[in-house]
Parts: structure tokens; C-alpha cells; sequence
């Protein structure tokens, strides 16, 4: 977790999450959430409790801890939620170059057994410390099945792409995960 926050002063590397929000409208959800911000990236989070496992693996390693910035919170139907997210960069408290990057997500429950959510990040990653990154491009989408509190089922799938300067190579990293957790109890 050190290493997600070294870019950070120490002020803010003990940071998980600060927010603040309101409802726009006295009649419907839509909110707008500012701080910094869970990450809606893969099925996994900081926040071990908040784990299927407890644990967390070393894939989801390479997604944002957190967002800092303006989160949208937009109901369509019972069904599906709309999130945008207009944001600092990749895991990033403080702006770090003169972009903004954006980020979705939606939400899509088709009964009370099933999640499903697919999300998407675009940003210039540039900046004094890494001045070869250029735009960052990810995209995942994660299920998670829960019959009746008994026990739960989870996949998700990611891919996303670190462009450089022109001689810079680029970076591919694949990992995956498989755990099996029987708790009788």
C-alpha cells in the first residue's frame, strides 16, 4: 500500500478515502460526491473487510487505490446506476500535470443475485516524475454473484494500455488469480 501512495506527501499518504456530497435534486438521486474517492476499478479495494477473500490479490496491485476528484452519481432505472468521474489522474490526490482524466462506470443489477460492472478510464498520465507517459487507456468489467448470503462468486476481466514517447517501449503485464474458499462455519 506504500508504494500506491510514494508520489503523495506524507500529509496525504495516510489517505483513503474524503469525500463530501449533495443531492442536486430533492426529487431524484442524482449526487455529486468530491474528494478523494474509492476506486470503482476490479472487484477488489483498499479496504480489506470490504474483500471477498480478506485479501487482495497482486493483479488488481496495478489499478487505483482511490480517485481524487468529482464523482457524478446518476440512477437510470432499478437496474443500472451511471457513474462519471472527472479526475486528478491515476491514483494521483494531487494534480500532477495540467490534464484531466475521466472515468465511467455502470452498474447493472439484474436481480438481487447478481452484480455487474464494467468501467472505463482515459487520462494523460504525464508528469515531472514520469514525463514519458502519455495517455492511459483501461477498461474492466466484473461480476459478482451472491445466492441468498450463502456464499459468492466473482470474475473480472481487465486490459488497459500505458502509451509512451516514441522510443519508449511499451509495458504489457498479464496476471490472474484463482482461489477456491470454503468456510463451513
Amino acid at each position: 500500500m506504500n508504494a500506491n501512495y510514494q508520489a503523495e506527501p506524507n500529509t496525504l499518504q495516510n489517505i483513503v478515502e474524503a469525500s463530501a456530497g449533495f443531492r442536486l435534486f430533492k426529487k431524484k438521486e442524482i449526487w455529486i460526491d468530491a474528494g478523494v474517492i474509492g476506486s470503482p476499478y476490479t472487484n477488489e479495494s483498499a479496504i480489506s473487510k470490504d474483500h471477498l477473500m480478506y485479501t487482495r490479490s497482486l493483479a488488481p496491485e496495478y489499478v487505483p487505490y482511490y480517485l481524487s476528484g468529482i464523482k457524478f452519481s446518476i440512477p437510470i432505472n432499478k437496474k443500472i446506476n451511471l457513474y462519471a468521474y472527472l479526475i486528478n489522474g491515476w491514483q494521483q490526490i494531487q494534480d500532477v500535470n495540467k490534464g484531466k482524466a475521466i472515468g465511467t462506470q455502470v452498474e447493472y443489477r439484474p436481480n438481487n443475485l447478481n452484480l455487474i460492472n464494467w468501467n472505463v478510464y482515459i487520462g494523460d498520465e504525464r508528469s515531472q516524475v514520469s514525463p514519458q507517459n502519455r495517455m492511459r487507456y483501461f477498461t474492466d468489467v466484473y461480476w459478482i454473484y451472491n445466492p441468498e448470503g450463502k456464499f459468492s462468486i466473482t470474475s473480472c476481466a481487465y486490459v488497459g494500455n500505458q502509451n509512451r514517447l516514441l522510443l519508449q517501449p511499451s509495458r504489457i503485464t498479464i496476471g490472474g488469480r484463482q482461489t477456491l474458499y470454503a468456510d463451513i462455519n
